[in-house]
């Protein structure tokens, strides 16, 4: 997922850490169970929690994850404009939300907050300061200092009522200040199905479908609703994706994907990355036109290591080794995956070339040059 001016990613890496990541006294499942560890692979591993969601669950968890997202709103004096996307980001002295909504006539607004993050960690009310800008931020991280401040509508303090932490169930509730002084009331709640929910458009054209935006449950459920209502689609044409921002749920949709039968292809200005091309390399048949942008990184973090630096073996690659040895086979697939993580930090992209694009067989097809 990409990352924006608000984000920072904190990455601390030793040895020591890695090393400790087994209980070498719990040999047996049964010895594992007592110390809280996480069987795999004959090893109990520490401080794990499988986040996965089996096949036969899926499909009820965004059922729910949707009704949440679909009654997630901005309130402003009595008007409600539908929430966009939320992200978190805590640091030791700083927790800070991110939340996008579509203004009146559409128009693109973020609110930042600003939170100790001490005061989030201990207490159930929270003052906290925020500021409205007039642009979606995340879809704007080049932006300088200076800019952000330009675009500044709105701001003052908010009183944060939290709910539940671990599940991200929160409400704000205050009052924004314009430039003009003109004062509004403001309240909005957020919770973790809008952190996952993503961006993403889908547009049927014939027998094609075109996906954009962030992925997350939001595409899941298009794209199901689409495979069900949409038989003469027979092609996913991926055009601009920066990512997916649920992991585990993009895994199911490129599962429902493969599943279907569909085939994907990128258009010679598509440019995707992360999640995207996870996404794109479910399709039967993967179509690249000549200038397509495949974008690949590692991912972060357990216990604030990176992926490319856990043990090969550790359950946190479970689920990615399975997605990528069902889109690319048991040689190809796990060894890709791995190649992801080698390519680029988490905190940055790499760009792969033709011919790497080839040795992958991530185009089941010659490129096409249009």
């Amino acid at each position: 997922m990409k990352l924006s001016l608000f984000l920072l990613l904190l990455i601390s890496i030793s040895c020591n850490t890695i090393n400790q990541q087994v209980y070498e006294n719990a040999t047996t499942q049964q010895d594992c169970i007592v110390n809280t560890g996480y069987w795999y692979k004959d090893k109990c591993w520490k401080n794990f929690e499988d986040e996965g969601i089996p096949k036969d669950k899926i499909d009820s968890v965004v059922v729910s994850q949707m009704s949440l997202i679909n009654n997630s709103y901005i309130t402003i004096d009595s008007v409600q404009y539908p929430v966009r996307m939320v992200l978190p980001d805590q640091d030791e002295e700083t927790s800070t939300f991110i939340i996008e909504y579509t203004g009146s006539q559409d128009a693109p607004r973020s609110i930042i907050i600003y939170a100790d993050s001490d005061k989030v960690e201990s207490e159930k009310n929270v003052d906290v300061d925020f500021f409205i800008l007039s642009l979606y931020i995340l879809d704007a991280d080049d932006l300088s200092d200076e800019e952000v401040e330009q675009n500044i509508v709105g701001g003052g303090k908010l009183r944060l009522t939290i709910g539940d932490m671990d599940d991200l169930d929160l409400y704000f509730e205050g009052e924004v200040q314009y430039p003009s002084g003109k004062r509004k009331s403001i309240s909005f709640n957020i919770n973790e199905a809008i952190t996952g929910a993503g961006t993403s458009v889908l547009e049927i054209v014939e027998n094609q479908a075109f996906l954009s935006g962030d992925l997350g449950t939001i595409t899941y459920h298009q794209i199901k609703t689409m495979i069900a209502e949409h038989p003469e689609v027979k092609t996913l044409v991926l055009t601009n994706i920066s990512g997916s921002i649920n992991d585990i749920v993009n895994m199911h949709t490129g599962r429902i994907v493969r599943e279907a039968g569909l085939n994907t292809k990128l258009l010679k200005n598509s440019d995707i990355a992360s999640g995207g091309v996870d996404l794109f390399c479910a399709g039967n048949e993967r179509i690249i036109e000549k200038g397509a942008k495949l974008g690949i990184h590692s991912w972060c973090c357990i216990d604030d290591i990176q992926a490319i630096d856990l043990p090969k073996d550790h359950p946190a690659h479970q689920y990615q080794i399975e997605y990528f040895t069902m889109c690319l086979g048991s040689k190809l697939g796990p060894d890709f995956y791995f190649r992801t993580l080698e390519a680029a930090p988490a905190d940055d992209i790499y760009w792969m070339k033709d011919d790497e694009i080839r040795k992958w067989n991530i185009a089941t097809q010659p490129m096409e040059t249009k």
